[in-house]
């Protein structure tokens, strides 16, 4: 497999044989973790650059091998390793390639661009920046194809405001990018002038290498583990009914919030919220990446006749039902959009709405009030600028209106990021408490070169030991 290093202020792309032997990690998350140790080490202290990994299982039929990690020290000196679905970690798998790593700054906006048979450049952006992310995806794959990949950034990550995410394309090219990583990565590409990622799709994708009798082996223990997922009550049944909402500990009174009924519990609300989505024309049961049997997200039909993707999470339930009272579907699905197209994460959205609501400036299920705020947030003379882009002082040095933002990123645990090494936290949870699946996954482990007594916990340990690198690197 390959490494893709692109040396964006001198425009100089360097692309190297991936050595498995020259790294510890299995991939995805560790993968990131200690190529960022590594890099820095060899650039100088804080030099780290912004990294794109793929799992171990990459380029196998293993489910959900096709997440895609994402690896970044942010300003706070945070690591940050989010993990998401979305169509890039397969286009670039296709191409072999197994790491992509950003250094320095271009002097003006450019994507990166790896054409059909692999080749890979930068090209200008400069006349693509500021547009919303569903027309800068549209106009990409006008360029390079319908079946190309399209990882981006909109206006809140070019504004480099802490709200903004990634935003990337699903398989279906019919659907609108969805939400990726987390609150301040669209920051990470944005202070590197880097709009965009465009994979094209390849018409001979690799696959990794077995014998005739490994391969066959490998099939076997797939569907090992594949039973254990179809057999697992939140795997198998809950997440493709219902979505990410059953494998949240939401308490009763926020799921009553989102849904508009009383006196609910848990389980009774994520049916009444499958409801709300088959009522309204939507379904569910959709892979959010290729490959992946667990099938936990789904589509919202939208106003312009597109369809959304419909994975509401905990923290959406939460922040836009208890904190907000924005609970109608139809409203949920606009406010969606409008943050999909500006690169805004939703759950921060709902997060600060809710503040807006505790000091009575947003109305209580105010839905057209929250559309509104959105609508202006990049207005310079807006009283809500700050609130997304990061927080804001008076003379006192106090924040004039508390965002979620200056309280801080808490950055998940090793052992709860050791799993994202290898595959999607959700069929994981089933592998691991199956005996027989973890076994299994064991076997895997040893086939594609990466024996381990205990894949979680090595893992964790060799991202213990890359985060105290990047720690004592950034204390120099």
């Amino acid at each position: 497999m390959r490494i893709i290093t692109a040396d964006l202020e001198n425009a100089r792309i360097t692309d190297e044989v991936f050595e498995r032997d020259s790294f510890s990690s299995p991939g995805g998350t560790g993968l990131a973790a200690e190529y960022l140790a590594q890099r820095s080490l060899a650039a100088g202290p804080g030099q780290f650059p912004l990294v794109f990994a793929t799992g171990l299982f990459a380029g196998t039929r293993l489910t959900s091998s096709n997440i895609l990690s994402m690896g970044w020290v942010d300003p706070s000196g945070a690591l940050r390793t989010p993990v998401f679905g979305g169509d890039a970690g397969r286009r670039l798998t296709d191409h072999g390639v197994k790491l992509l790593s950003f250094e320095g700054s271009a002097p003006d906006w450019v994507y990166l661009h790896v054409d059909a048979q692999g080749q890979v450049s930068l090209r200008d952006a400069r006349s693509l920046a500021g547009r919303g992310t569903a027309a800068l995806a549209e106009r990409l794959r006008e360029l390079h194809g319908k079946r190309s990949s399209v990882i981006c950034i909109g206006p809140c990550g070019t504004d480099l405001f802490g709200t903004s995410c990634l935003m990337v394309t699903d398989a279906d090219p019919s659907v609108p990018p969805r939400q990726a990583a987390g609150a301040g990565m669209g920051r990470a590409m944005g202070e590197r002038r880097l709009l965009a990622v465009v994979t094209e799709h390849s018409p001979r994708p690799f696959s990794v290498s077995f014998t005739p009798g490994e391969n066959e082996r490998f099939g076997e223990l797939c569907r090992v583990i594949n039973s254990a997922i179809a057999e697992d009550s939140l795997t198998g049944s809950k997440l493709p009914l219902f979505g990410p909402l059953p494998g949240a500990q939401a308490p009763a009174s926020g799921w009553s919030a989102l849904l508009g009924y009383r006196n609910d519990t848990a389980p009774s609300s994520a049916s009444n919220w499958r409801d709300k989505i088959i009522s309204s024309g939507g379904y569910c049961a959709v892979p959010c990446m290729p490959g992946c049997t667990v099938r936990c997200s789904g589509r919202i039909p939208g106003s312009d006749g597109r369809s959304s993707p419909a994975a509401v999470d905990c923290g959406t339930a939460l922040d836009f039902g208890s904190a907000t009272g924005i609970f109608d579907i139809s409203a949920i699905s606009r406010i969606e959009r409008v943050c999909a197209d500006h690169g805004c994460d939703l759950s921060m959205t709902g997060r600060i709405l809710g503040e807006l609501v505790k000091t009575g400036v947003l109305g209580f299920g105010d839905s057209r009030g929250a559309l509104r705020i959105l609508s202006g947030m990049f207005s310079e003379d807006s009283p809500f600028r700050e609130m997304f882009a990061g927080p804001s002082q008076d003379d006192t040095g106090d924040p004039v209106i508390e965002s979620p933002l200056s309280r801080g990123y808490e950055p998940r645990s090793a052992e709860e990021r050791a799993p994202l090494c290898f595959m999607c936290i959700y069929p994981w949870r089933a592998v691991s408490a199956s005996p027989e699946a973890a076994g299994a996954f064991g076997e895997l482990c040893s086939l594609m070169g990466w024996p381990c007594g205990d894949a979680a916990s090595d893992a964790e340990e060799l991202l213990r030991k890359s985060e105290g690198k990047i720690a004592s690197l950034l204390s120099r």
